[in-house]
């Protein structure tokens, strides 16, 4: 019996969604379905509204603990609590975007249709069409953010290693508005896309996740450096070998005998002299050997310089949050009295692992952590959630 009354109510949805709009669609009632596709939706929304209530208010509240710190524990080696729960946020966040997104591709035709039968092709059509555009379009793009940064959490390192990859393809949109007069600028619009992209990344990244991420970074950009270094000597003569043993040569001599473009004096004057076509081989193959290491010498500056910005952003955020962690510290040590937990746990997350120790080292910073973290849930994974 229960399971007829749980199926029944999905077959009613079924037939209220799809079958009636279907037969007033195919009895060409445009306007009826409209109406009726507005309505429907409306009860629907107006049905789930305590659970989307329920859901703003869970996502509220989840975004304000994170922002006090309230899942970052210093007990935690791996803080993989803290981000767990921020992935977990990022994933209620889009459930929510989702919801208005559904609402809007039912919706909007049905509003176009009305709006378009009763104030035909005029103004109002057209602002009303743009609203819903650019509102559909924001939500779209929340939707798409919200998924970037809950990969950039999970991902980390590869996200920091991709970003000058999109700063390149970002960069061949603005490439064709760069005047030829200005093409030395070519290399400052790149990086100036790649430090806007890392700038973003930083934003988005809590410092204590950069802060894992620091540490690799040194080691990346080292074993990239080399590997650049030695892919730029390499790949040149490599090129040109294949090149060399391919049939691709500059004068052939097939070539210059069934030549209409040659004059017959010019064609004998080649054919006569072996030494000739030897020498135009020799500088074509200097050129294009040239032309190689002109790519890869700035190919390889580019990527250098772009990981060298990204550190760059990395450092400057760690050292800005590494001097409020200072300053509570201090604080701490000239005033007990004003020692808590919330402070302790700022002063943590803003200093990283050195101002951790020196708080456990500390009789009462390390007491009162112990008592506040004691039966803390703090996942184990069994390796670090920085990738």
């Amino acid at each position: 019996m229960e399971e007829k009354k749980n199926s029944s109510p999905s077959i009613s949805r079924i037939f209220l969604l799809i079958i009636v709009p279907l037969v007033l669609l195919l009895s060409k009632m445009k306007t009826l379905v409209s109406i009726y596709v507005i309505l429907v939706v409306l009860i629907l929304v107006y049905e789930k509204r305590l659970i989307i209530k329920a859901k703003f208010i869970t996502l509220h509240n989840e975004w304000m603990k994170l922002k006090k710190l309230d899942y970052y524990h210093i007990t935690d080696d791996d803080k993989n609590n803290d981000i767990e729960k921020r992935k977990n946020a990022l994933s209620l966040l889009q459930g929510i975007i989702g919801v208005p997104m559904f609402i809007f591709v039912f919706i909007f035709p049905a509003v176009h249709y009305l709006a378009q039968k009763i104030f035909g092709e005029s103004i109002i059509l057209i602002l009303l069409d743009s609203v819903f555009r650019i509102v559909f379009l924001s939500l779209v793009f929340g939707f798409i953010f919200a998924g970037i940064i809950r990969i950039i959490y999970k991902y980390t390192t590869v996200v920091y290693v991709l970003v000058p990859i999109a700063g390149f393809y970002i960069f061949l949109f603005t490439y064709k508005y760069i005047p030829p007069a200005f093409t030395s600028l070519n290399l400052i619009v790149y990086f100036a896309i790649v430090w806007i992209l890392y700038w973003i990344w930083s934003m988005v990244c809590p410092v204590h996740i950069l802060r894992q991420l620091n540490s690799r970074t040194v080691l990346f950009s080292s074993i990239f450096t080399i590997f650049l270094a030695i892919l730029s000597q390499v790949f040149p003569e490599v090129f040109m070998r294949r090149f060399s043993d391919s049939n691709n040569t500059t004068l052939n001599i097939e070539d210059i005998k069934n030549s209409t473009e040659i004059s017959d004096d010019l064609k004998s004057l080649i054919l006569e002299n072996d030494r000739f076509i030897e020498v135009v081989h020799y500088f074509y193959e200097r050129d294009a050997l040239s032309r190689i290491h002109s790519f890869t010498t700035m190919l390889v500056t580019a990527l250098t310089v772009s990981f060298v910005l990204g550190g760059l952003v990395v450092v400057i955020k760690i050292n800005k949050y590494k001097k409020e962690a200072k300053k509570l510290y201090r604080s701490f040590i000239k005033d007990n009295s004003i020692i808590d937990y919330p402070a302790l746990i700022r002063c943590a997350a803003y200093g990283g692992e050195e101002y951790e120790n020196l708080i456990l080292n500390h009789p009462l910073m390390s007491g009162l952590v112990l008592k506040e973290e004691f039966g803390c849930d703090i996942p184990n994974t069994g390796k670090n959630q920085i990738y």
